[in-house]
């Protein structure tokens, strides 16, 4: 493998590759970022913070989880997608999740893909928090039966998290009107591989901040 086609993997990998000069340098860093066995993705090709899973606890379902439940079925219908470097993700809610690479604007059949239809849960309300603190909330969503990943001879799979995020609740109410608009419309915040084919990818929607229950994210 030449030195072009290690940076494009590591690259592909939401890696950053500012510094590393000679070969030796970028096959070190591909030895690493294998063993890591983690893929990260995020808009502009950044690398996410490692994940911290919350605990399950059903103790705050009794408040909000009926408006979770609420919350959630209005994203039925809706679509979002973002380009994060050389991938391009799209998630219609409550029904599939996609991946693909565009070259000067045209989608490659080549490098395009189902992740897996998603799970509707049967209870549209659960959702996870910390035990410790009762916030950081997030519910969770499987999906499965995507294309087959030829590395491994399985079918393509992964789990949404939809969460309140900080930042980007912050950016969103600068304007009333904005927050307004935006209330029910997702954006994806981060895409993770913490296994080959196996995603975890965490979207913020503006209502969730709104529960107690979804802060400190």
């Amino acid at each position: 493998m030449n030195a072009t086609r290690i940076k494009a993997e590591l690259i592909t990998r939401g890696l950053d590759v500012t510094g590393l000069k000679d070969k030796k340098q970028l096959v070190d860093r591909l030895v690493e970022a294998r063993v890591e066995g983690v893929q990260a993705f995020l808009p502009g090709g950044g690398t996410p913070a490692r994940y911290e899973p919350p605990v399950e606890t059903r103790r705050h379902m009794s408040v909000s989880g009926d408006q979770v439940a609420k919350l959630i079925g209005k994203l039925a219908n809706t679509c979002s997608k973002t380009n994060m470097g050389w991938w391009t993700f799209q998630i219609c809610h409550l029904d599939e999740v996609s991946q693909w690479h565009e070259d000067n604007g045209v989608v490659q059949k080549d490098a395009s893909w189902s992740l897996g239809k998603v799970s509707t849960p049967e209870d549209m309300g659960l959702f996870k928090v910390h035990e410790t603190t009762g916030t950081g909330g997030l519910v969770e969503h499987d999906f499965s039966d995507g294309q087959i990943c030829h590395e491994i001879n399985q079918p393509r799979s992964g789990v949404l998290h939809y969460v309140c995020n900080a930042d980007a609740q912050a950016a969103q109410e600068q304007s009333s009107k904005k927050a307004a608009q935006e209330m029910y419309t997702p954006q994806i915040l981060k895409v993770e591989e913490p296994a080959k084919c196996n995603y975890r990818i965490t979207v913020h929607v503006l209502a969730l901040c709104q529960l107690p229950e979804f802060g400190s994210h």
